[in-house]
């Protein structure tokens, strides 16, 4: 026919939330005012049906981690995009269970583990703005949670020795780690084990601070400008939770349907801008 290729629809998903605003206004005088707004959303995703086309099996990958331990995988039954890989093998204690080297081994039993979705399915924004006089301040919160990531970032920390963990046993002696070699350890847990690298991606930030100034209107009454505002903008200034290290949780190298894999990714940027608004 000429093609080499096709896409074809191959799963159903549902999706069902509620999504919720609240503002208010605890203060307000001629010189003085307060307004807040809280809006949320809670999204629940589910994969109802999907067959793999080449294997005919009920879940198929979508993305590979670049640290190649971990996928996000669909998987019948559960929310959209679920990240996947191996975890360690324990004994009866919860211990780790090392070979006859002293390393870690992969628990081949549990398989491909469904860790969690990569897509968080609450989101929330807490806005206050204060004014007094013509001097308005405001700022925003922003707070996500429900999601877990891979982080490709610090596995490879691992690899190379500069992760904070990997200083066990360095000043004490091997006796620590059970492996005859500390590098032979730890590159078994970057290239085997996806359930060190995995990290609970819920956040808290101060997403924006706006800082603005009226000009009275009889400063600009023998100008043909109505109305003048000035404002000062900063963005993405302070992370204030998160539970995951070296990374900012929403760093991810993939922003379709992979998301949840880190690699390296740059964060946020923090943003600073000047605006004037000026009514004719």
């Amino acid at each position: 026919s000429g093609y080499s290729s096709t896409m074809v629809n191959v799963g159903e998903l549902t999706n069902k939330g509620v999504e919720l605003l609240l503002t208010g206004a605890p203060i307000r005088t001629e010189n003085f005012g307060w307004n807040v707004s809280f809006n949320m959303s809670y999204n629940k995703s589910e994969v109802v049906s999907l067959v793999d086309p080449e294997n005919d099996e009920e879940r198929f990958n979508i993305g590979l981690s670049r640290a190649r331990h971990a996928w996000v995988t669909h998987i019948e039954g559960k929310p959209f995009g679920q990240i996947t890989g191996s975890v360690f093998l324990r004994d009866a204690n919860g211990d780790l269970a090392l070979d006859a080297n002293g390393l870690p081994q992969v628990d081949e039993e549990a398989g491909t583990v469904a860790f969690g979705t990569g897509v968080h399915p609450f989101n929330a924004g807490l806005q206050n703005s204060f004014r007094y006089k013509d001097l308005t301040l405001s700022f925003l919160l922003d707070m996500r949670d429900g999601a877990v990531g891979h982080s490709g970032t610090n596995a490879q920390l691992y690899r190379r020795g500069v992760h904070k963990n990997t200083l066990i046993g360095r000043e004490n002696g091997l006796g620590v780690i059970p492996a005859s070699d500390i590098r032979e350890y730890y590159e078994k847990i970057y290239n085997d084990i996806a359930e060190e690298f995995i990290y609970d991606a819920g956040f808290v930030k101060l997403r924006e601070i706006t800082l603005g100034y009226n000009v009275p209107s009889d400063l600009l009454s023998k100008t043909f400008i109505s109305k003048a505002n000035v404002s000062f903008v900063a963005r993405n200034l302070w992370l204030i939770h998160s539970k995951v290290d070296n990374i900012d949780p929403e760093s991810s190298y993939n922003a379709s349907n992979a998301q949840g894999l880190d690699f390296f990714a740059m964060p946020q940027t923090t943003s600073f801008g000047f605006n004037v608004n000026l009514t004719f």
